[in-house]
């Protein structure tokens, strides 16, 4: 994005049909947004005090339905395409979320929603003659296992390096789907904690820290459960000075499961993890 936004700034989109959508800005770090995705739909421009504007729309991409928060670098359509309408000071009241998908910002995907149940007619018609946008945004092709299920999976069968293959055992007698939605909420998480600042006391330069390093360690991160990940994230800070905390191998359990299991790996629903 060319245009840097604050937080609590609200945004409007315009849609096909003289519609448009709103979002909201609820974070910025190092040129990346997470932003609500408002359920609002109209032809008219919101007032700030329209309780739709901060009622996110529902993700259903997953195994459940969570608020439509998202995180990205750049808008879907032109700039010119989006206006700002105001800014709202207090966000406490919004739900969020752990695991966000990730991609361009747009309210498009709420505006086919409703295009489907308003006329669905003209919406079969967009997605036969491959006009679809939605179909363009690479993190609607994966699917994504629920929180609550890929916590519980990582707390009850990760207790060490060693235990690796108990996971992997687990999920090897979970669906070929539910397998490759663990991995793709793993890639999410791993993904998140790349907002924090990297500490390595042998590294002066951040120019020469380890890629490989780091991505360990936030592997271990997870690897730790829910509380430890979320402890991490608020402290902003990934700690690469103890050569221990890395956790490689959490990055390959997922296709040893789909191995294990006897199917074929399809590397095109898995989102890459980096």
């Amino acid at each position: 994005m060319k245009k840097k936004f604050s937080i609590g700034d609200v945004l409007v989109e315009e849609l096909p049909r003289n519609k448009y959508g709103c979002m909201v800005i609820l974070d910025y770090n190092d040129g990346i947004y997470k932003v609500l995705i408002s359920e609002f739909i109209d032809e008219e421009i919101p007032d700030l005090s329209d309780k739709r504007i901060i009622t996110p729309a529902i993700d259903s991409s997953g195994t459940c339905d969570l608020p439509y928060i998202k995180k990205g670098d750049k808008f879907s359509q032109k700039l010119e395409k989006y206006k700002l309408i105001g800014n709202i000071r207090n966000l406490n009241n919004i739900p969020d979320r752990t695991n966000y998908p990730f991609g361009e910002i747009s309210t498009l995907p709420v505006y086919y929603n409703w295009l489907s149940k308003e006329s669905p007619k003209e919406y079969h018609t967009i997605l036969e003659r491959n006009k679809f946008e939605l179909l363009t945004f690479k993190n609607y092709e994966y699917k994504y296992m629920s929180e609550h299920l890929f916590w519980s999976l990582i707390e009850t069968n990760l207790v060490d390096k060693e235990s690796y293959q108990m996971l992997v055992s687990k999920l090897s007698k979970l669906s070929k789907t539910e397998i490759i939605e663990f991995h793709n909420t793993l890639a999410n998480m791993i993904e998140n904690l790349s907002v924090l600042k990297v500490y390595d006391p042998v590294v002066e330069n951040d120019d020469y820290l380890s890629e490989d390093a780091i991505l360990y360690t936030k592997c271990y991160v997870v690897s730790r459960g829910e509380l430890y990940y979320k402890k991490v994230l608020e402290s902003g800070i990934l700690d690469l000075s103890d050569d221990n905390h890395d956790f490689e191998e959490l990055l390959y359990v997922a296709e040893e499961a789909l191995e294990l299991r006897g199917v074929q790996i399809d590397y095109d629903k898995m989102k890459d993890i980096e």
